[in-house]
C-alpha cells in the first residue's frame, strides 16, 4: 500500500507541480476577472488628466495618482493627500520618481484583490506588475531615479518631470486598462 502511493499520480514532486500549475492557472484567472470588471466600470485611459493636473501644481506623484481616482472609486483628495510627500523622488530626495510612484500606486491600487484574510492572493502578481512597468519606464526613460532624470541645476540630463508624468500614466493606461498610447 505505501509503495503504491509513492509512485502515484500524486507523488510528492507530482503534487508540487500540480499545485505550482494550478496557481498559475489561478493568477491568470483572477487577472482576466479584473481586466473584466475593469471593462464593465468603463476605465480609460487618462495621460492627458494626469498631465493637465501636473501642470495645475499637482506634483508628479499627485498627477498620476489623482488621475485614477474616480476609475478605482476613491476620492481624490484622500489620494491627494496620501501622495504630498513622494514629488520630487520622494519629498526632494531625488530616489525613485514621484511619476513612477504614483504609478506603482495606481497598479497596486488596480491590481490587489484586497483581500485581507488572504493577503497574498495577488501580491506577487502585484510586484511582477510593478516589474514590469519598472522595466519599460527604464527602457523609454533611461532610469526610474529623479536624481538621474531630473537636474536642480541646469539642463535635464534625460527627460523633463512632464515627461516622466505622460509616460508613466501612458504605462498604466497600456498595463492595466489595456489602452495603447
Amino acid at each position: 500500500w505505501p509503495e503504491s502511493r509513492n509512485r502515484g499520480p500524486f507523488a510528492a514532486g507530482r503534487l508540487e507541480n500540480a499545485k505550482r500549475c494550478l496557481l498559475r492557472y489561478m493568477a491568470g484567472r483572477i487577472r482576466k476577472g479584473m481586466q473584466e470588471v475593469k471593462e464593465m466600470n468603463g476605465m480609460k485611459g487618462n495621460k492627458e488628466l494626469a498631465v493637465k493636473k501636473f501642470k495645475q501644481g499637482y506634483n508628479c506623484c499627485q498627477a498620476v495618482a489623482c488621475a485614477y481616482c474616480e476609475e478605482l472609486g476613491i476620492k481624490e483628495e484622500d489620494v491627494f493627500r496620501l501622495t504630498e510627500g513622494f514629488g520630487l523622488g520622494m519629498g526632494g530626495l531625488r530616489d525613485t520618481c514621484g511619476a513612477v510612484t504614483g504609478m506603482f500606486l495606481v497598479i497596486s491600487l488596480a491590481n490587489s484583490a484586497g483581500d485581507m484574510e488572504h493577503p497574498l492572493k495577488t501580491k506577487m502578481d502585484t510586484y511582477a506588475r510593478f516589474r514590469e512597468a519598472a522595466r519599460k519606464f527604464t527602457e523609454k526613460n533611461g532610469s526610474i531615479y529623479c536624481r538621474d532624470l531630473k537636474n536642480m541645476d541646469g539642463p535635464q540630463p534625460l527627460i523633463c518631470c512632464t515627461q516622466c508624468v505622460e509616460d508613466a500614466a501612458a504605462l498604466i493606461d497600456e498595463m492595466e486598462f489595456g489602452q495603447e498610447s
